[in-house]
């Protein structure tokens, strides 16, 4: 009871933040990917990447056309001193397995690595990466 309290309360925190445009980023992804919540059609995504209270990284992840959301916990932390570039979301892809989100960076100097599946050797050979930066604030 006290963990679906724990995570009703972090998944409204994050939706209230969303809403307010704190630290939350808009993606337009063109294709299709899978997260650890699930499987996800392309289109226009809200991300909000951020630390709870409690010091653990939550993913809140809303489809903008169907308005499905989903949270999920990241892997770790990443931290990268110094970096160019804005808010984007990193993945791996192949031509067999589809996408799969990898990284989630709310600025260029801060992201979350996102648990993967496991992949053969030969498939990891195969896998490219793929970025999609972020397109503007979401409070805009």
């Amino acid at each position: 009871m006290n963990t679906l309290f724990t995570r009703v309360a972090a998944v409204a925190g994050l939706v209230l933040s969303a809403a307010a445009g704190q630290a939350a980023q808009k993606f337009d992804v063109k294709f299709n990917f899978r997260t650890p919540a699930g499987e996800h059609a392309a289109g226009k995504y809200v991300v909000d990447a951020r630390n709870t209270t409690a010091g653990a990284g939550m993913i809140y992840l809303r489809n903008q056309d169907t308005g499905k959301a989903v949270v999920f916990y990241p892997l770790a932390p990443v931290q990268k001193l110094n970096a160019d570039g804005p808010a984007r979301l990193a993945f791996k892809c192949s031509d067999k397995n589809g996408c799969n989100l990898a990284e989630v960076w709310s600025n260029a100097n801060f992201g979350y690595t996102v648990r993967q599946r496991k992949i053969t050797s030969a498939e990891a050979e195969r896998m490219t990466a793929v970025v999609v930066p972020a397109s503007t604030n979401a409070s805009e």
